[in-house]
């Protein structure tokens, strides 16, 4: 018999902040050339729970924003801490910076469209390349390659939203291969081909799928990057009036003076996005969208923004599970109270198969006029009495 007394908060897995993290920083994981010729090394800052006893650990992969120009990855770090003591691996990365402005100014004013377009899929190789690194060294943090989240804000998000949906099927843009020089006066500096879309490093290691994708005020530049390969759940946040990457389809810098948007191309941000889910009748539990009526390009709660998020991508995470038919049967009966063999409540689920992303282990179950013991262990469930 179980005696429940009055219950203030129900912890859940992945959302709430529950555990102590800490951080490995300037961790090398590539090196590539930069825009104009120059080899950069790429680092990221690790974070991870130390008292979370999980065998295995989700990934959040987080790219921060910066007009492709600008930023730094420790701009992440407090972010990447939050989702360490929810219980990811969370990992901010650097990538490669900048582009040619044209005679007489310089950055954030392009010298053409290619030069905006070559930065961001030089951005999704070097995430390609980190995901590819923390892949080879899974184990190291415990990382469980078939559950990872990938986001970013900004800039950021656009390279996380391309690394997402770009797939072979995609043709292949002619401003990615070698392209005119760029002119500036007297001088001339060469647009080489960029290599491949995998990312420059472990050419041979293919690159894992992604659960999640989260969009803080991203956009793509061609809608149709949606075809072909199976949609990754997305969470988005844009305001609706942002001047600088467009909630509808702009170019990007739209709002801003001097003209500084003439040479940028069109951008398809998050109202356009979802509208276009809509027209694809992409079910409504794979993406999640807050369009709020503001005019900057900014984060009005971001509290309330990151939790959200958290909820989101907690679900997408939970992985593929065999169920006994017993538990089958009586599954659907809940909500669930989750207890550990201490009596203790350790969570609340609406169904036994959302035991999972729980920790490996024994639990009782208590819904109503039912109970059951349920065991979680190596991604199954399985009913050991009811």
């Amino acid at each position: 018999m179980f005696f429940l007394g009055s219950i203030a908060i129900v912890a859940q897995p992945y959302v709430d902040v529950r555990y102590t993290a800490v951080s490995e920083n300037d961790i090398a994981y590539t090196t590539a050339p930069a825009f104009n010729g120059r080899i950069d090394t790429l680092r990221m800052n690790v974070y991870y729970p130390t008292d979370d006893g999980a065998a295995s650990r989700p990934l959040v992969l987080w790219v921060h924003g910066g007009g492709f120009i600008g930023g730094n990855r420790a701009e992440m770090n407090a972010l990447c801490k939050r989702w360490a003591e929810r219980g990811y691996v969370a990992v901010t990365i650097s990538y490669r910076l900048g582009f040619y402005g044209p005679l007489l100014f310089d950055p954030p004013f392009a010298y053409d469209t290619a030069e905006v377009l070559r930065a961001l899929y030089r951005g999704v190789q070097d995430f390609r390349s980190a995901l590819k690194y923390l892949v080879v060294n899974a184990s190291r943090y415990r990382i469980d390659t078939s559950r990872i989240v990938v986001g970013g804000g900004s800039a950021g998000a656009m390279i996380a939203l391309h690394a997402s949906y770009l797939d072979d099927s995609d043709p292949r843009p002619l401003f990615l291969g070698e392209i005119s020089p760029v002119v500036r006066g007297f001088d001339q500096f060469p647009r080489p081909h960029i290599g491949s879309l995998h990312g420059e490093l472990l050419p041979g290691t293919p690159l894992p799928s992604i659960r999640a994708t989260v969009n803080i005020f991203g956009s793509l530049i061609d809608i149709r990057l949606l075809q072909g390969a199976p949609f990754v759940p997305t969470y988005s946040y844009h305001q609706r009036a942002d001047p600088v990457v467009p909630c509808a389809i702009a170019r990007g810098l739209w709002g801003l003076p001097l003209n500084v948007s003439a040479n940028y191309p069109q951008f398809v941000g998050t109202c356009a996005m979802k509208r276009e889910f809509e027209k694809r009748g992409i079910p409504t539990d794979q993406y999640e969208t807050w369009i709020y009526e503001g005019t900057a390009h900014a984060l009005h709660d971001e509290r309330r923004i990151d939790s959200a998020a958290a909820v989101f991508c907690a679900r997408m995470i939970q992985r593929s599970v065999f169920v006994s038919e017993d538990t089958h049967r009586t599954e659907n009966i809940g909500p669930w109270l989750i207890l550990d063999l201490k009596g203790s409540v350790v969570g609340q689920v609406d169904a036994l198969n959302d035991l999972l992303p729980f920790a490996d282990g024994v639990y009782a179950a208590v819904a109503s006029k039912h109970r059951t013991i349920l065991c979680v262990c190596g991604g199954r469930i399985s009913q050991q009495q009811n």
